[in-house]
């Protein structure tokens, strides 16, 4: 049953035609569940986007949750995001380095994400 639920969460990211596409990565083997859930606030959409993964598939050593307020699905907004960070984390376990810089505050606003592009 177990290796079942592996194998649709690694056909969800790699696979064509599945929702969480946007996460396959050529840089390490991810498997993922989309979600998104529908909100009013204020009488304005404020969808919630949802992306849970682990990775390496074979191997895994990373399990992530990437939730986005305002996205208007996990699979256009979560999954390209958590394959960034994952291909990142995939960078430094081969001994590449990450510099860390200050960001600006985020300015919020209600405006509905359609989609990060891969």
């Amino acid at each position: 049953m177990l290796e079942a639920v592996r194998t649709s969460l690694w056909r969800t990211v790699n696979e064509e035609k599945h929702v969480g596409w946007r996460a396959k990565s050529t840089a390490i083997e991810i498997a993922g569940k989309t979600g998104s859930a529908q909100f009013v606030r204020q009488g304005v959409a404020d969808d919630k986007g949802r992306f849970v993964s682990f990775a390496p598939y074979e191997n895994p050593r990373y399990a992530m949750a990437v939730m986005v307020e305002g996205a208007k699905s996990g699979g256009a907004v979560c999954a390209p995001l958590t394959r960034i960070l994952l291909e990142r984390f995939a960078e430094l376990d081969a001994g590449g380095t990450v510099e860390v810089v200050p960001l600006e505050a985020a300015k919020g606003h209600l405006d509905l994400i359609e989609a990060i592009e891969p």
